[in-house]
């Protein structure tokens, strides 16, 4: 269902590909009120910003922007590439459990389409989700940007 958390790692092995990750960018940003909001943070509070090429069976599929609250600028020290965040994060004991989507189509932009390997305004499946903990607390904001042409997802 919509609400289910699964890594993109697990998709690819799910369907006998090899998963690889590429960071693009690992920053610390001023959150959107939106963005504030949504992860409880408290005023004054950083983000952690991570944004990844991921890779099956090394070829380009998604661009995934990951957005986490103070608390995990330890990720900052992680080797992140070829990666499964998720594996990272159960090393610190920190489990996604249950997430909320919404899902639209959107037209690459030129810098996207040259990280994907694909045309300007190629559309993509954008996936964006609020993923929370066992206990109901936010985890991170995901916005996923995926090439449908070459690999399924389940959501």
């Amino acid at each position: 269902t919509l609400t289910n958390v699964i890594s993109f790692s697990e998709m690819c092995k799910a369907q006998g590909l090899k998963p690889g990750a590429r960071t693009l960018r690992i920053d610390l940003v001023t959150p959107s009120r939106e963005d504030s909001e949504l992860l409880q943070l408290k005023p004054e509070s950083q983000l952690l910003l991570l944004e990844r090429l991921r890779y099956a069976d090394e070829r380009p599929i998604t661009i995934e922007r990951l957005k986490f609250p103070e608390s995990f600028f330890f990720l900052m020290e992680e080797d992140l590439t070829n990666t499964s965040l998720y594996d990272i994060l159960s090393k610190h004991h920190i489990y996604p459990m249950a997430s909320s989507k919404e899902l639209d189509i959107v037209a690459a932009s030129y810098k996207e389409s040259k990280y994907l390997n694909i045309a300007k305004n190629h559309p993509l499946l954008r996936i964006i989700s609020l993923v929370k903990t066992a206990d109901h607390l936010p985890l991170h904001l995901s916005e996923q940007l995926c090439n449908m042409d070459r690999f399924k997802f389940y959501v």
